[in-house]
């Protein structure tokens, strides 16, 4: 069996960091999970944590490789391996600050939850991370070997994951969610227009629909904003949204997501569709004057957060069986609420959403 640090070695020759990372904002279908089962928070609390002793830190790095997620991931193990610790000054917050007010540190707080003592010391966390890109083959081979510890194996959208490939014995924790997002103006999402039923939707953009009236909204033309490059919208979208049906034509077309999204602030009638990527970036840009429609799945509205959400698909990761102390801490960090705005992507490659996050912030 390959050693870990070999393994790093050659998939980091292989695939240089950033060469698998980019990847659009589409649609996307929740994966079946037949081949493996599947984990949450509360999940790996129990599982790996089922005896909090604290125990003494380890030299053994934690080593992952990725086909996508490989720049959030990156990111939170640069983090984790910081380790920062709180502060006092009013002038230089910490991530630390917002996780207890004891000196863990920040890989020492999640850790400390898995049974593993925290140094207290800034750059000395519980045990390193190092994250490299890979192969799907060669990530799968890696996790069942035990060269890594997690894997992420592709996403609906960007790499699907071979349906040949052998994921028995995994675990999959689907942290997070990409895709795109369904927006309204504030003004009209505030007159009663907060979900819409897929029906609804493939009524919309193939014309049946053409008043907001229809839909428990205001007596409206509903105004549809299209994107120039996409036209009748990705793939993935057209078949899981709008059921591969034909569409009609947007009232009107933009190059470009920002001025989109301006449309629908300044108007009260407009529908459109942004990926999520976006969603962050025109946020703490100022744009905010929009708001996210749920979708009704069974009669059940759901968000793009939400298992399920159509127009979203999962980003997972996966561990060989029930994740360890180690596994179970760093998966906390990931989608921890704290290390959201410094992990994720805003720069047009992958976005990702945590599982179950109302983006409506």
């Amino acid at each position: 069996m390959p050693s870990r640090r070999a393994f790093l070695r050659g998939v980091a020759a292989l695939c240089p960091p950033g060469l698998s990372v980019g990847c659009t904002g589409i649609f996307g279908r929740d994966r079946p999970t037949e081949r493996y089962s599947t984990t949450d928070r509360a999940d790996r609390s129990a599982t790996a944590s089922a005896t909090p002793t604290e125990t003494e830190t380890t030299a053994e790095p934690l080593n992952i490789a990725t086909v996508a997620l490989t720049g959030p991931v990156a990111r939170a193990a640069t983090l984790w391996n910081g380790n920062p610790l709180p502060t006092d000054d009013e002038y230089g917050r910490s991530l630390a600050d917002t996780l207890g007010s004891d000196g863990p540190g920040l890989a020492g707080y999640f850790g400390r939850q898995h049974g593993l003592s925290p140094t207290r010391q800034a750059l000395s966390p519980p045990f390193e991370i190092t994250v490299a890109s890979a192969t799907q083959t060669d990530a799968r081979d890696a996790l069942a070997t035990g060269s890594i510890s997690i894997a992420g194996l592709g996403t609906e959208a960007y790499a699907p994951i071979d349906s040949e490939l052998d994921l028995s014995g995994f675990v999959r924790h689907d942290l997070f969610r990409a895709g795109t997002v369904i927006v309204v103006s504030t003004a009209l999402y505030d007159s009663g227009v907060t979900s819409i039923t897929r029906a609804d939707l493939l009524g919309i953009y193939n014309g049946r629909l053409d008043n907001w009236a229809s839909l428990g909204g205001p007596a409206r033309e509903i105004h549809l904003a299209g994107t120039v490059d996409v036209q009748g919208g990705p793939e993935i979208f057209k078949e899981t949204v709008l059921a591969g049906q034909p569409r009609g034509g947007a009232d009107e077309l933009f190059g470009q997501v920002d001025r989109k999204v301006d449309t629908v602030s300044d108007r009260d009638d407009t529908i459109t569709r942004i990926p999520v990527r976006d969603v962050r970036s025109l946020r703490d840009g100022g744009t905010t004057d929009y708001r996210i429609l749920q979708i009704e799945v069974d009669g059940e509205p759901r968000g793009p957060g939400d298992i399920g959400y159509p127009a979203t698909y999962p980003v997972p990761l996966f561990t060989t069986g029930a994740p360890g102390p180690r596994e179970a801490a760093f998966l906390d960090a990931l989608s921890a609420d704290a290390l959201q705005p410094e992990i994720l992507d805003s720069d047009g490659r992958l976005h990702v959403l945590p599982t179950g996050a109302d983006p409506n912030y």
